[in-house]
């Protein structure tokens, strides 16, 4: 139902089958991509796009229809929701997981957390402003 990204930085971690990944070229795009891909806004715009039955279906495969541009060094927007990224990945590190939650619901806590920053809101809007 939502987006979500990280960054790994293990070389020998193991991914499941259901799990999509790709190399970054740098920090910098990782934290752009991670950013963009976890942006409410994305989810947002990618749900019309998602085939339904029961539920809305294959958000993974939508995703991709939007106008999300490769992360470009010397573009200032890109640059500044990479910024955005890495600085929302440091604030969530600090989010107190509750072990006794489903991680659906933790997902939903972290997000409101992340979102209710005003680096979080920036975020939202840059990416808003790019997608659409």
């Amino acid at each position: 139902m939502h987006i979500c990204a990280a960054k790994i930085r293990n070389n020998k971690a193991l991914l499941t089958h259901g799990l999509y990944w790709a190399p970054m070229t740098s920090e910098q795009e990782a934290d752009y991509l991670c950013a963009i891909l976890n942006a409410p806004v994305t989810t947002h715009l990618t749900r019309p796009l998602m085939s339904y039955g029961k539920d809305e279906r294959d958000i993974h495969k939508h995703v991709w229809e939007l106008p999300i541009e490769h992360f470009d060094h010397n573009n200032d927007v890109h640059k500044r929701i990479s910024a955005l990224g890495a600085a929302l990945e440091k604030l969530v590190l600090t989010f107190k997981i509750d072990e006794t939650l489903h991680f659906a619901a933790t997902r939903r806590h972290i997000r409101d957390f992340s979102m209710g920053t005003p680096e979080g809101l920036e975020l939202n809007d840059l990416v808003a402003s790019m997608l659409e």
